[in-house]
């Protein structure tokens, strides 16, 4: 009880304070033209880290196309989605984002 107390409690002092970045990037991968989900695809999350290095988070998408980034980080970034077959897909920050990749020519 005194732990949920603590964690409404913290939650609200930093709604004061004004965080206004989101703590996550999510989204679905989809084909371009079939419009069905894309599995396996690999997202890659780029941010500016300390002293001018480049942080990096990854991920996979699930069977349902799904991906979903948990971070600390409240600064722009950079999504970049890839498929074996498939062209890459780029996108600048966007905290909840649906991707159609279209297949190579």
């Amino acid at each position: 009880m005194k732990t949920s107390i603590a964690l409404c409690l913290c939650i609200f002092l930093l709604t004061l304070v004004g965080c206004d970045c989101a703590k996550e990037a999510k989204g679905y991968v989809f084909d371009e033209v079939t419009k069905q989900p894309l599995a396996g695809v690999t997202v890659d999350l780029y941010w500016p880290g300390h002293n001018d290095e480049v942080a990096h988070l990854q991920a996979t998408t699930a069977e349902d196309g799904s991906f979903l980034f948990r971070h600390d980080y409240c600064a722009d970034y950079m999504v970049i989605f890839y498929k074996p077959g498939y062209y890459h897909f780029t996108v600048d920050r966007k905290d909840q984002m649906d991707v159609y990749m279209r297949l190579e020519e």
